[in-house]
């Protein structure tokens, strides 16, 4: 039991976090660049995209140090041979180098959620490249990789996301 709420429940709980934030992030778009649905409070709506994505990503790295453990027994060389048998089965790749890739997808959340959290500010450029890194990996951990009920939910989350940015950017047009 103890396990299973390490390995499985913290990466669930991670994904959520990371939703609830990029959702956060679309809702605290600058005046004038967004919906005039916003909410009144837009600097508490963008600390709690930072916020969220800071406990997101710290539940990402005890998901990841849970699954070196329990899962791999601490064995790298098994990680990134389970890691090159999924991929083969979902892709028909053998990309045991996903393995980097997750770390690099751990490690930019983490420092990123740090810098939001901590400058309570974030800049456009270096914002919008992680938003779409990090989006394109999570797509592909969840969307991709999962089956089931979390790769629903994941997908409709998605278009979600996906309908709110176009919707905030078609209010944002000048008419």
């Amino acid at each position: 039991m103890f396990e299973f709420l390490l390995v499985r429940v913290s990466v669930w709980l991670a994904c959520v976090a990371w939703f609830a934030g990029a959702f956060c992030r679309l809702l605290s778009a600058r005046p004038g660049k967004a919906s005039t649905a916003l909410p009144t409070r837009p600097r508490a709506v963008e600390a709690a995209y930072g916020w969220l994505w800071l406990v997101g990503s710290l539940l990402l790295c005890i998901h990841i140090a849970a699954s070196y453990g329990f899962v791999h027994q601490w064995s790298h060389r098994d990680a990134i041979e389970v890691t090159a048998r999924e991929s083969f089965r979902v892709t028909g790749i053998r990309a045991g180098w996903g393995v980097y890739v997750n770390f690099l997808f751990a490690m930019s959340w983490l420092c990123y959620s740090i810098a939001l959290v901590t400058t309570g500010r974030r800049e456009k450029v270096i914002d919008r490249t992680l938003y779409v890194f990090l989006a394109t990996i999570l797509g592909c951990a969840t969307v991709v990789f999962e089956a089931g009920v979390i790769r629903y939910i994941a997908l409709a989350a998605f278009i979600a996301l996906v309908v709110l940015h176009v919707r905030a950017k078609s209010a944002s047009a000048p008419v």
